[in-house]
């Protein structure tokens, strides 16, 4: 709609093109701030075994989360920080572009990535902010324990979300609470269990027979 009152062509065959051209940059936005993540993980030795797009965002999911005290935080926090970076570089690229199309494109996308980093840097696991919560928690804390009232925050965040959405009539905020409170248990119960199994092999949970 955007695009259609500031770009307007025939038959809206324009605003439709820059619509699109929006849309593949918004996930290609998505994918630099989940590089960022992998790239800053990889410094740590923690390899990335994919990166995948979903109409909530994206996710990188590594091989293991890197055990140095503080590094989660920074590669948490890698992400906001590249599409703080992209947004910059964007809005930078405006002049070169006005008085064209792609000034709309330019701007929407500089616009969203600082969006982006910002909303990412919410205190909610599985949001880059909420894995900086457990971080810095742990470093006082057990991880465990970090973990427990990292997630615990999460959920406090996920019900006035949810909430929010459900007095403005907003559909998505509604699905992205319940995930936002759903990733949260996920991640509280594979810290118990990896904390219960810590150190334990397949000979010391099982019997011959």
């Amino acid at each position: 709609e955007l695009a259609r009152r500031l770009v307007p062509g025939p038959d809206g065959a324009v605003a439709w093109l820059v619509g699109l051209v929006a849309a593949v940059g918004l996930f290609a936005s998505v994918l630099v701030h989940e590089l960022g993540h992998a790239v800053t993980a990889r410094l740590y030795g923690v390899r990335t075994l994919e990166i995948r797009l979903w109409f909530l965002g994206g996710v990188a999911q590594f091989k293991d989360i890197p055990r140095r005290r503080g590094a989660e935080a920074l590669v948490a926090l890698a992400g906001p920080v590249t599409s703080l970076a992209l947004g910059a570089l964007l809005w930078l690229a405006l002049p070169a572009a006005r008085g064209s199309t792609a000034t709309t494109v330019l701007a929407y996308l500089a616009v969203t990535n600082v969006g982006l980093a910002l909303f990412n840097l919410l205190p909610a696991i599985p949001l880059d902010g909420g894995r900086v919560l457990r971080s810095v928690l742990a470093l006082a804390m057990p991880r465990l324990r970090a973990t427990n009232v990292a997630v615990a925050v999460s959920a406090a965040l996920a019900a006035l979300m949810g909430f929010y959405g459900v007095v403005t009539g907003q559909l998505f905020l509604i699905v992205l609470a319940f995930f936002v409170y759903e990733a949260g248990r996920s991640e509280a119960q594979a810290a118990f269990l990896e904390h219960a199994l810590a150190g334990l092999t397949s000979e010391d949970l099982m019997t011959p027979q």
